[in-house]
């Protein structure tokens, strides 16, 4: 399903002009409710800091930071590849 939105989101993304784009200076909120989902899909910081947020998270769990998180996820060889699959994309997405 990840995968499924960050396809969705590269796709949407690549015809952003972002020079010309008008970006708020607030910093995005969090997404409230999901009936709210496509309208925060458009907006582009929106996308950019939920992007930046999953490449966080996979960082964290494939490669956690301390011995107290080293024990806390475990994943197997399959989780990893998927995980690494859906770092691939969003920095794909990120870089441009």
């Amino acid at each position: 399903m990840l995968g499924d939105l960050l396809s969705y989101l590269e796709l949407s993304m690549k015809d952003i002009e972002k020079s010309n784009a008008h970006i708020e200076e607030k910093y995005p909120k969090f997404l409230s409710k999901f009936a709210l989902f496509a309208l925060q899909m458009d907006d582009t910081l929106f996308r950019e800091t939920f992007i930046v947020q999953i490449l966080i998270f996979t960082q964290a769990i494939t490669d956690p930071v301390g011995n107290e998180h080293k024990n806390t996820v475990k994943l197997s060889p399959e989780d990893i590849k998927s995980v690494q699959k859906v770092q691939k994309q969003a920095n794909r997405i990120v870089l441009g």
